[in-house]
């Protein structure tokens, strides 16, 4: 069910919960969105079942009139949709805004905007915008949380990962929107933009989409901080012991007791070596495509050593803040970071055995 595999993977943008505390909206949409809408939703919200040949069928004036907004909702093609929702209501004679699920609400609530408006705005690119690109389980969310707590360095988080990838693969989301409405809205004081790109998230778009990278680089992204880890193997035990504990990062107290209890009911196993292989070439795999992405398109990034981050974060930090050609002036910078290591006991005891079996 493409509805439900859609809604699944935009889990960790809370959407659905900012649906629930709405009310008032009237969804209209083919039966298979509005049918797990109408499931994971209050009672608060009515729904229209479109059929393109007679709307009014299962849309009255009643409903029109009794809602705050018109939600186009369709994992297939809400542009085409809103088209003939907006025509139907120019018939009626009906004022009331009209907006897509996806393009506006989705796309508000990750730019930090009004949700239940248009996400349509005046475009401003931002006076620098810069990338840091990596793979899985490098330390960025450590770099980028060090970079946002600078407060002139953007906000560098992962624009175009999962929920943006699924939605561009399935629902004929225009992400190159997305990221310039991000770029408009999500810049420092300074005018500064920071986003992130993962080598798997990047990959998916370019092989299902036809990602124009060569646009990112030449029209909205002009510097790349590229990360690299230097023990892969470490890396690899990392994306394991993430998926074992489905802890995939620490930002305080509480997280971390429950990272270390569910630590205590773990031990070794012998599919985790095999696991960690698995990873490790695939890591290897994944930085093989970034390095040809970056002669391809003839960029020439900063490298940051993840080691070196952990061991002197202020003098990396201040690196890339040269680098990137920002200046604190007479500003003091606070460098910190809330996300914290996930190494454990555990950790080195999976690394140790994989050494002794494959060296």
């Amino acid at each position: 069910m493409q509805a439900e595999k859609v809604f699944h993977n935009l889990e960790e943008t809370n959407l659905v919960e900012k649906l629930r505390n709405q009310s008032n909206l009237l969804f209209i949409g083919e039966k298979e969105t509005l049918s797990y809408l109408e499931n994971v939703l209050n009672s608060n919200h009515s729904y229209g079942f479109w059929l393109p040949n007679n709307p009014g069928k299962f849309i009255n004036r009643e409903q029109l009139l009794g809602c705050k907004a018109v939600v186009v909702a369709s994992v297939k093609n809400e542009n085409v949709m809103l088209k003939k929702v907006e025509e139907y209501l120019n018939s009626l004679e009906i004022d009331i805004p009209v907006l897509r699920l996806f393009a506006d609400v989705f796309v508000n609530l990750m730019s930090g905007q009004k949700l239940l408006s248009s996400s349509d705005c005046q475009i401003i690119f931002p006076k620098l915008s810069y990338a840091v690109i990596t793979t899985p389980r490098s330390g960025s969310t450590f770099l980028c949380e060090a970079l946002k707590s600078t407060n002139i360095a953007g906000y560098p988080v992962e624009h175009l990962r999962q929920p943006s990838a699924i939605l561009a693969v399935h629902c004929h989301f225009d992400y190159l929107r997305y990221l310039k409405i991000m770029m408009t809205h999500k810049v420092t004081e300074n005018g500064v933009f920071g986003t992130k790109f993962i080598s798997h998230f990047l990959e998916v778009l370019e092989t299902k989409t036809s990602l124009n990278f060569e646009k990112i680089v030449n029209t909205y992204i002009s510097k790349f901080v590229y990360l690299v880890r230097r023990d892969k193997v470490a890396q690899a035990v990392s994306v394991v012991m993430a998926k074992k504990t489905n802890v995939w990062h620490i930002f305080n107290q509480e997280t971390e007791q429950e990272y270390q209890a569910r630590l205590n009911d773990l031990d070794v196993e012998e599919n985790d070596l095999e696991e960690v292989r698995k990873y490790y070439e695939n890591i290897l795999e994944q930085e093989a495509y970034l390095e040809n992405l970056f002669q391809v398109y003839n960029i020439s990034p900063l490298i940051v050593e993840y080691e070196q981050l952990l061991a002197d974060p202020d003098g990396e930090i201040q690196k890339i803040l040269r680098y990137l050609g920002v200046f604190a002036g007479e500003q003091q910078i606070n460098i910190q970071s809330y996300a914290r290591k996930l190494r454990s006991g555990l950790s080195d005891k999976i690394i140790h055995k994989y050494l002794e079996k494959y060296g």
